[in-house]
């Protein structure tokens, strides 16, 4: 976990050299305001209408070596960069030396400028977002990650082109308008997606996307990993190549074995042969983010997904420290987790959080999420954030299991659920048309008509049913199943915007970096092409998964049922913060008559969005 920011003048109004002083001050100021996301060291980067920034956690070779900005032995790349790439030791053995050290970010580095950037990018398994300075062609590449684990977001305005890890850190560069877009889609997912953002002139790199922008243009937003293309097969050498811990190409073996991987060259057509190249493919995705010069911790909540990563932790021989979380008294997890902790070994504790339902916890939400975020669970990953901070740089959790594998129970019956969906869109119950269209504004917060009663611009402007954008993810479907499309929409639009961005947001802001196994892009691009009954048959979920773990996990975690990880919204709004509901709503960026008698979810939907507005000076 780190932060990155910069800005590139595209067309200064007078000569680069007398405004680079200013620049130099603006993105130092935009670095520091980040620094809760790399405590461990800071560095900055000038090169004529480039400023680049860097705050550090360093978690892979803590010496001077792994300090950014970095810059290739040709001179001519300048990378800062944040987050992880998980097989660099694979792709360091294919790249010509010498190195100044051990760090990833050098070897993400030599391989852009070896290979160049697309080669680099198929080949690098890990969670990212980094800038690349081409001093050559004077053009900057922003890069984000195939599932957006990293955020990475940007100003424009067609002079200047600003970049930094966290919205706030652009504060600096634009007016805190708001993006009448961005609003609506709020108030109907909860969250804002890519590539929109709350403020005007600003904008979320999609996941799986890259940015251009030279000197004297204007950027270029296009994408760069393709999972629908990813091929049925499964070969070894396409396994391997990306960095597994059996490595096999047909120029050079090493000899690392730790994970074994089927030797079958298609996808398996049995279920047994499907289950043994699952737990190949998880193997090969936890071993890689064991992989740290810090100690690592593991989130065990005693449900399946973290059950399993603990799993592949100790067949790995790696016994991390384990700990759960009870909210507020809810010992429901406790336990499971405590049965798994003595099957395997691990050393566990239990830390008792209080999630502060109360106008502290809102106020702590509000401040560190620099866009309107209406998951009422931010406020307990943020609670568990500092519970944390300072004992542990790395956490492994069981993130994306339930969006890959089919772990929701509203997978269940999705069948009769969408028919039934389709015909409540057409007779004007429901907003949406198509399957997949329904499928997202069925779950809707506030429906197209209230969304756009709501917004009270000034000018009387209308956005536009902006929302009919995000109805479908921004990559095609690869398959025609209705299960299928639903856990498609589900990981590009909520796991990529939504879940990842507030894991993210909480464990950064006390210098923390989550990792999960389940969002490898391998174990995906594999998983999609998996059979319904794999997945979800009846009320049974993730079959798949319980089957190949069957030998590994007691049956009580095998058989548990999900347990979400929700908040008790209503009887925080009915007692600790009743009191602040009359202080803050109706607010005046939103028409009065649809806020008022607004209850649960959708009455906290308006009350974050008030109070965050409020803090952030939001305004149209």
């Amino acid at each position: 976990m780190c932060a990155i920011s910069g800005i590139l003048k595209v067309l200064p109004p007078e000569p680069f050299a007398c405004l680079a002083p200013a620049v130099a001050l603006a993105v130092s100021k935009m670095s520091a305001g980040q620094q809760h996301r790399g405590p461990d060291g800071s560095g900055e980067f000038s090169g004529g209408e480039i400023h680049l920034g860097h705050r550090r956690l360093a978690i892979l070779d803590l010496s001077p070596a792994g300090n950014q900005p970095m810059t290739s032995r040709d001179g001519r790349w300048t990378l800062v960069f944040n987050g992880e790439i998980f097989n660099y030791r694979e792709l360091k053995s294919f790249l010509s030396g010498p190195f100044r050290g051990e760090s990833d970010t050098e070897v993400l580095l030599e391989a852009c400028a070896q290979w160049g950037l697309a080669k680099t990018l198929d080949r690098v398994a890990g969670m990212f977002a980094f800038a690349l300075w081409d001093a050559q062609a004077r053009e900057l590449i922003l890069v984000r990650d195939r599932l957006g684990e990293k955020p990475l977001v940007y100003f424009w305005d067609g002079r200047q082109l600003g970049f930094a890890s966290e919205l706030k850190a652009l504060a600096g560069l634009h007016d805190r308008r708001l993006n009448p877009l961005a609003v609506e889609a709020y108030l109907a997912l909860g969250y804002v997606p890519a590539p929109l953002a709350i403020f005007e002139n600003c904008a979320k790199l999609p996941a799986g996307h890259l940015l251009r922008c030279g000197v004297g243009g204007a950027p270029q937003v296009t994408r760069w990993w393709f999972p629908e293309l990813a091929s049925r097969e499964m070969s070894m050498p396409a396994i391997s190549t990306l960095g597994g811990e059996t490595y096999h190409t047909t120029t050079q073996t090493t000899t690392q074995t730790t994970t074994q991987i089927p030797t079958q060259t298609t996808t398996p057509t049995t279920s047994s042969k499907r289950s043994a190249m699952l737990r190949a493919l998880m193997g090969i995705a936890v071993a890689e983010r064991l992989r740290a010069d810090v100690p690592i911790a593991l989130s065990l909540s005693g449900g399946l997904d973290s059950s399993i990563v603990a799993a592949e932790c100790v067949r790995h021989d790696v016994r991390p420290a384990a700990f759960t979380v009870c909210f507020d008294g809810d010992t429901a997890d406790l336990p499971y987790a405590r049965l798994l902790a003595r099957e395997f070994g691990l050393r566990h504790e239990v830390l008792e959080v209080q999630s502060a339902a109360s106008e502290h916890g809102l106020n702590d939400l509000v401040q560190a999420y620099d866009e309107p975020f209406a998951d009422s669970s931010a406020i307990g990953c943020l609670a568990v954030g500092a519970a944390l901070q300072g004992r542990y740089k790395v956490v492994l959790n069981g993130d994306g299991g339930d969006e890959v594998f089919g772990g929701y129970r509203h997978y269940e019956r999705i069948l009769l659920k969408q028919w039934i969906k389709r015909a409540a869109a057409a007779a004007g119950v429901l907003d949406g048309q198509g399957a997949s269209g329904v499928y997202v504004q069925s779950k809707a917060l506030f429906r197209a008509s209230e969304r756009n009663h709501l917004l009270a611009l000034p000018d009387g402007r209308n956005p536009g049913h902006a929302f009919s954008r995000w109805d479908t993810p921004p990559f095609p479907m690869p398959r025609s199943s209705a299960l299928q499309r639903a856990l498609h929409t589900d990981r590009h639009l909520h796991l990529a915007n939504g879940l990842n961005y507030k894991t993210d947001i909480a464990m950064s802001a006390f210098g923390i970096e989550s990792r999960a196994p389940f969002l490898d892009h391998r174990v995906i691009e594999w998983a999609q092409w998996l059979p319904d009954q794999d997945l979800v048959k009846a009320s049974s979920t993730k079959r798949l998964l319980r089957q190949a773990y069957a030998r590994d996990l007691p049956p009580e975690i095998l058989n548990r049922p999900k347990h979400g990880f929700g908040a008790p919204v209503s009887q925080w709004l009915a007692g600790p913060l009743a009191s602040l509901v009359p202080e803050l709503l109706p607010t005046k960026l939103l028409t009065r008559r649809l806020q008022q008698g607004q209850t649960g979810q959708r009455l906290w939907t308006l009350l974050v969005f008030a109070d965050w507005a409020r803090h952030w000076g939001a305004r149209w």
